[in-house]
């Protein structure tokens, strides 16, 4: 046989209401065995799937092809064998997580709520806010975001944040690489539209 040049294309048929992309952090070695990728990946608020990577039947449907960023799951840690998960999360009702004592962007609760309590301790009664905004899971500590927190100041960039920043200082010099090392694994988009 010769060598042929030759191209493939793959196109995408279907469009999920939801869509969940997992970014590639584990890499196999043949030297040194599964490692971490700490790559810096871009992300924004919104997906917007270019025409040219949908097949012609979906590029005829109208709409369909945006998607806004709701979850953003992180791998903290140096190794792929190890290390823990946290999740950024664009929430409908913000408020409910916000403690009555602390600016909305950082309060903070570290205790799981008990039954019929909020975990903000107000009554049930309240009406949550309804503007969305950003929320963070970390075991039982759960804490508001600002989009800086989330996309970087500069635009998006998951590697720093207020919040490694503030957890690292927090747990002392021992623990700060490990929550620097925070990468996105996981982006949750919910399609806008039809």
């Amino acid at each position: 046989g010769h060598q042929v040049d030759a191209t493939k294309q793959v196109f995408l048929e279907h469009l999920p209401p939801i869509l969940v992309l997992q970014l590639k952090r584990f890499i196999y070695d043949p030297l040194t065995g599964i490692g971490k990728s700490t790559k810096h990946v871009q992300y924004g608020p919104e997906l917007d799937i270019r025409s040219d990577l949908v097949s012609p039947n979906l590029k005829s449907q109208q709409g369909g092809r945006k998607y806004k960023l709701y979850g953003v799951i992180y791998h903290h840690g140096l190794s792929a064998t190890g290390g823990h998960y946290t999740l950024d999360v664009l929430h409908p009702h913000p408020s409910m997580y916000a403690s009555t004592s602390a600016p909305a962007a950082t309060s903070t609760t570290s205790s799981r709520p008990k039954s019929n309590t909020p975990v903000n301790g107000t009554s049930q009664q309240q009406q949550p806010q309804t503007t969305e905004g950003w929320v963070r899971f970390n075991d039982e500590s759960v804490r508001l975001l600002t989009p800086e927190d989330v996309f970087g100041k500069s635009g998006p960039n998951p590697n720093v944040s207020a919040y490694s920043a503030s957890v690292a200082g927090t747990l002392g010099a021992s623990n700060r690489q490990y929550q620097e090392d925070r990468v996105a694994y996981l982006l949750l988009y919910r399609r806008v539209g039809r």
